[in-house]
């Protein structure tokens, strides 16, 4: 089969027995407090009676296939599923020739996007919030670095030099520094871990959008559409 051809059979095979979500967790921040904030999972897969496409997805893409045992007289399931950055890139490659999960696709190339250093960057969404804040109250570092909780000016200094900290002529806009303080309370060595609340914002919308598609749209579970003495039990 031609390239083409063949991304169009696996958007097909998408489309009608596989699944595109994206997977929520805050195990590591609540749990074993080793990371700073929730993480977001771009999973694509599939399930399937028969090998034969899974493993052609697993050859194309990589990803991994594992049988699922259904329990019951029900024949057992081939998986396939494949997450994080090879889903982006599974994604971007079938996105042309996907009908039903169009939104759902887009969905996970939005989420690749908030990877962007630009916008982990406390330093960008103080600058869209404030085009003019050369112009506002400004402090000195002298003044600047324990209220952030560096240890020494070097540390601070350093982070200037790097972006994460916002500074003009040896000077931090005081608003930038009531912005961040909120944020350090999350590491202990002075550093903004600690993602800005507008991209926290905005993983969570996505994340709520493909959930909802999923469980309302196209090609949603009808689980979630029963009424009655069939409702699901919550």
């Amino acid at each position: 089969m031609t390239s083409k051809l063949k991304l169009s059979y696996i958007a097909g095979c998408i489309d009608s027995d596989g699944f595109i979500t994206i997977k929520k967790s805050n195990y590591g921040r609540r749990i074993r407090k080793d990371m700073f904030n929730t993480t977001y999972q771009s999973i694509i897969g599939l399930k399937q009676v028969t090998p034969q496409v899974p493993n052609l997805l697993k050859d194309t893409f990589r990803g991994c296939c594992c049988i699922e045992k259904t329990g019951g007289n029900r024949r057992d399931l081939f998986r396939f599923q494949i997450s994080n950055k090879s889903a982006t890139e599974m994604a971007i490659k079938i996105q042309p020739y996907i009908m039903i999960k169009q939104q759902q696709i887009n969905c996970i190339l939005e989420l690749h996007k908030t990877n962007k250093p630009q916008y982990k960057s406390h330093t960008y969404w103080f600058c869209q919030e404030h085009p003019n804040w050369k112009n506002e109250e400004m402090i000195q570092v002298k003044d600047a670095y324990k209220l952030l909780g560096y240890t020494n000016i070097s540390m601070l200094k350093q982070a200037m030099s790097k972006g994460t900290i916002l500074s003009h002529n040896g000077m931090i806009p005081m608003e930038f520094i009531d912005r961040v303080i909120p944020y350090k309370s999350f590491s202990k060595d002075g550093k903004l871990r600690t993602l800005p609340n507008e991209i926290i914002k905005w993983r969570n919308e996505i994340y709520e959008q493909v959930r909802e598609l999923n469980k309302n749209g196209i090609s949603g579970t009808p689980v979630y559409h029963r009424e009655g003495c069939f409702a699901t039990k919550v």
